[in-house]
């Protein structure tokens, strides 16, 4: 029994030294001390100092977003808690759950004409995972769509190794060069290669891997302004971070267009006893 309570009262002296860090994306203040981000009434503001105070974490110790707020970036995890005192990330306050995000809201629109409009945002990266058109996911451009027949795909019917497909249907009315082919190389496979060259219905690729494709196999088109024809398909430019949607005769203005800007929302490599 004195075992017991002694092993209890332990637990009870370790949970008595845990500490609640806080976070509001409203009403903090990332210059503040460790010691005020302990009240909820002087909060810390963002994940990137989240991030950084990894290192006075203890096991037990809790990260509370404040609820209604919307926090932008991505954590890195960087501390373990135990098997009885893990690292909890939870919310704190009323209303609705914390949101943490990497979506960015476009807008200062530009036509580039034939119900193209694009937008400039220099916290775009170098590809873009999500596009969400009015909320919703939205596919990017593709050629031909994804309603048409055969669910969008394509046969070609011969092909070079694992370099080039003809496809006997395929017109050079649109120079596909540049683009991205998408190409069933096994019914498993779906593989992404850029095209080097398009001439009449041949098509030239740098492959992704090894795997030569099979005749009648399935091909699609994608990222490529050219494939732009229906409302809210997109393409986007990792060079000049500009980002082009097809609006027809619309616009953008009675649209919401939100895109990603980051790969991951959570970090996490051999570290554990994280709730």
């Amino acid at each position: 029994m004195k075992t017991l309570l002694s092993f209890l009262f332990v637990l009870l002296v370790l949970n008595a030294n845990s500490k609640n860090y806080y976070f509001s994306s409203t009403s903090g203040d990332d210059s503040r001390t460790a010691s005020q981000a302990n009240n909820s009434s002087t909060p810390w503001k963002s994940i990137g100092k989240l991030n950084s105070s990894f290192s006075i974490l203890l096991p037990g110790d809790s990260l509370l977003f404040k609820r209604g707020d919307v926090f932008f970036g991505a954590i890195t995890i960087a501390k373990s808690g135990n098997a009885s005192l893990p690292i909890v990330f939870s919310a704190y306050g009323t209303g609705s759950k914390p949101v943490i995000t990497s979506l960015v809201t476009l807008s200062n629109w530009t036509s580039v004409g034939n119900g193209i409009y694009e937008s400039y945002n220099s916290t775009l990266g170098a590809n873009i995972n999500m596009l969400l058109f009015n909320g919703k996911e939205q596919e990017m451009g593709r050629y031909p769509n994804s309603e048409t027949e055969n669910n969008g795909y394509l046969q070609f019917e011969s092909h070079v190794s694992n370099t080039s497909i003809t496809d006997n249907e395929l017109t050079s009315a649109v120079n596909w060069t540049g683009a991205e082919l998408v190409l069933r190389t096994r019914r498993w496979v779906i593989d992404h290669n850029f095209i080097k060259s398009h001439s009449g219905n041949t098509i030239t690729y740098t492959p992704s891997n090894s795997y030569s494709p099979y005749d009648r196999h399935g091909y699609f088109i994608q990222n490529s302004i050219k494939t732009l024809d229906r409302l809210g398909e997109w393409y986007f430019n990792p060079s000049s971070k500009k980002l082009s949607i097809y609006f027809g005769s619309n616009g953008p203005s009675s649209h919401s267009i939100q895109a990603s800007t980051l790969n991951d929302l959570i970090s996490v490599t051999s570290y554990n006893y994280l709730v």
